[in-house]
């Protein structure tokens, strides 16, 4: 089965579910937020996903969001919180003979993460990419 975007976001999401995110009660959303919603919440897709060689790969995007403080400003410790326990479930060292998660046929690793940047609903969110790698010729 070759992996789309689609799928990858699926995976993403299943795994995430999984994890033992400190305290956290929130929403995980495919794609976007879909309705009103407040508080903490996930939101996971893709940037596009490459099919040119025996080896595919695409970037899946883990949208961390947390309420502002009451000074407007970011709960940097709270996104930490959130977004810490994820890098490292998906984070594979140079050093390590892995891949990464592997993730219905695809492997997935941490790739990057963002500053805290300000959304439009009241909150920040910490943008993590995942790299999945798969094979092309199954």
């Amino acid at each position: 089965m070759i992996m789309d975007g689609e799928k990858a976001v699926v995976a993403v999401i299943r795994e995430l579910s999984t994890l033992a995110l400190p305290q956290f009660t929130g929403r995980i959303f495919k794609y976007v937020r879909r309705e009103k919603y407040e508080g903490e919440y996930i939101a996971v897709n893709h940037l596009p996903f490459v099919y040119g060689n025996e080896i595919g790969e695409g970037i899946v995007n883990i949208n961390v969001h947390v309420p502002r403080l009451t000074t407007n400003e970011p709960d940097t410790s709270r996104l930490y919180e959130l977004w810490n326990p994820i890098k490292e479930h998906f984070f594979v060292s140079p050093t390590e003979d892995s891949q990464g998660v592997q993730l219905d046929g695809a492997y997935f690793s941490f790739y990057s993460h963002s500053l805290p940047t300000p959304d439009d609903d009241g909150t920040f969110y910490v943008n993590i990419q995942l790299k999945a790698n798969f094979n092309n010729l199954k």
